[in-house]
């Protein structure tokens, strides 16, 4: 998409897809890109964005997906990825019960996923957001566990491994971050155990993928970060991880 618009004293910025009201994604397959420079979103919803199947793939020079109000996911995959800015950016709320949501954002203070007003609520769903430092407390509500890095180098296009009770979880980074923060909400994460995520290994035998993440596969090499896992009910508000964690 093109730069910002300008008519006389009237300007509009560069949307992939923009909504005055409730947005609905409910199936198929969505891919978004806009990378027209400064306000350059991938999609834009002025009350909330609603997902509940398909396949949601999204670039943008600024927000990859902004919506005023709410963000609800209750199935179906979502990628959304901010070059110059949050990957997964509400000025309200964040509630994730099914699927796999993926938000990449730049560095601080810009974030993978980017709550305004409030919290990720909800369990049930994958949460993953890679981007600027969260200092160990990501704004996650509920009972599903999570982990986190804070202060964190990773290269373009490292692949990733956080090894859990039900199975790995694999994905891929799309940017080099310095001092940068990984948070990972799941299911298949148990609040107080301890967990490993590996970064820039490599992943052969896997048969699935989207946008890099895949629950299949062999994984091997990388560098390893022990992580414990915490609710936002954990003793002294959740996990904190100076330093990026215990790295081995």
């Amino acid at each position: 998409m093109g730069g910002r618009a300008s008519w006389g004293t009237a300007s509009a910025s560069p949307k992939g897809i923009k909504a005055d009201g409730n947005l609905y994604i409910e199936g198929g397959t969505v891919l978004v890109r806009a990378t027209g420079g400064e306000n350059a979103e991938g999609i834009e919803s002025k009350a909330s964005v609603n997902i509940s199947g398909g396949a949601t793939g999204i670039y943008a020079y600024d927000d990859g997906l902004n919506a005023s109000s709410a963000i609800v996911q209750t199935g179906g995959y979502l990628y959304a990825c901010g070059t110059n800015n949050d990957g997964i950016d509400s000025n309200g709320t964040i509630t994730v019960s099914g699927g796999v949501m993926i938000g990449s954002g730049t560095s601080s203070p810009e974030e993978g996923i980017d709550i305004d007003n409030g919290s990720i609520g909800g369990s049930g769903g994958v949460v993953i957001g890679m981007g600027g430092n969260m200092n160990g407390t990501p704004p996650v509500t509920g009972d599903q566990p999570y982990v986190v890095t804070s202060g964190t180098t990773w290269s373009k296009g490292a692949t990733c491994c956080l090894t859990t009770n039900g199975g790995n979880i694999y994905f891929t980074t799309d940017r080099a971050m310095s001092g940068g923060s990984i948070m990972i909400s799941s299911p298949q994460l148990t609040n107080g155990s301890s967990y490993t995520l590996s970064i820039g290994g490599t992943l052969t035998g896997s048969t699935s993928s989207f946008f890099g993440y895949a629950t299949d596969g062999t994984f091997s090499g990388g560098s390893s970060y022990s992580l414990t896992a915490g609710t936002s009910s954990s003793s002294g508000g959740g996990p904190g991880f100076g330093g990026g964690g215990r790295r081995w």
